[in-house]
């Protein structure tokens, strides 16, 4: 395994490749302010900042080091069967766009995505916060969050699927309202810190196996699917919008206070 240091400028001006793809190579970004060159890299570490333009996918291991920065001003970065190490706090990385290629990446780090997340192959971390930042910010494909925080109104809600096995947490004056798909939540906690049930909206929300538990407040706009255990406590007051619907298949759910706005609401197995 080789090892590559840029120090300065883009990697074109001081290395030449006969190929755009660096098998078994790591790539180390050890300057100041700079930006990702455009290649297929088999590993890549910043040890310094990166702050400029920047699109590459990687097909190893991402690592920022610790105190390190990577915080792109534009383009892509897509990883493709390996793996985000984020050695240094969770807002020294703030992608500008990622993509999960086919095959499956990993990670057990905190991070920032600021505009599009796109999951084609498999993202499921094992621990973590991915945290959505801005208005122009996305998710599509099927992605399964450890923790996933929402701290930037999109100016598109979701319209795609996702998992959270660890904590979805709305920050205080933001707005999550998807306007299609499911998120499902396998245990952990719903927190929304907007504080009106109209600051997190479900299109549709399932409770799968595990305990899922919240103290704040929010509204399901389409299906409540139960096959696991959800349990409000006296802070929490869940709507039902009108058109809404519980289905508790197999699970127990536990509400403090329960509204239901204008509007039929359908119930099976109380």
């Amino acid at each position: 395994t080789a090892k590559v240091t840029i120090v300065s400028g883009a990697m074109d001006t001081q290395y030449a490749f006969t190929t755009y793809t660096l098998t078994s190579v790591t790539v180390n970004y050890s300057g100041t302010d700079q930006s990702i060159s455009n290649h297929t890299y088999s590993n890549l570490t910043v040890s310094g900042t990166v702050t400029g333009a920047s699109t590459g996918t990687i097909a190893g291991t991402l690592t920022v080091d610790s105190t390190k920065s990577l915080t792109p001003s534009s383009g892509t970065i897509a990883m493709t069967n390996g793996s985000i190490v984020n050695n240094a706090v969770a807002g020294n990385v703030i992608f500008q766009n990622l993509t999960i290629n086919a095959g499956t990446t990993t990670t057990s780090s905190s991070f920032s995505v600021d505009g599009a997340l796109t999951a084609t192959g498999t993202f499921a971390p094992s621990g973590g916060t991915i945290t959505m930042t801005g208005t122009g910010w996305s998710i599509s494909g099927s992605p399964t969050f450890s923790g996933l925080k929402i701290s930037g109104t999109p100016g598109t809600q979701p319209t795609t699927s996702f998992g959270v096995t660890g904590a979805l947490t709305v920050d205080s004056g933001i707005t999550l309202a998807p306007t299609a798909g499911t998120i499902t939540m396998t245990g952990g906690s719903i927190v929304n810190n907007g504080g009106a049930t109209t600051n997190l909206v479900f299109n549709n929300l399932t409770i799968a196996t595990g305990t899922t538990t919240t103290t704040t407040s929010f509204s399901v706009a389409g299906a409540l699917t139960s096959t696991g255990t959800f349990t409000a406590s006296s802070a929490s007051v869940i709507t039902l919008n009108g058109g809404a619907s519980i289905a508790n298949a197999a699970g127990a759910l536990t509400f403090y206070d329960l509204t239901t706005a204008s509007g039929a609401v359908t119930s099976a197995r109380s």
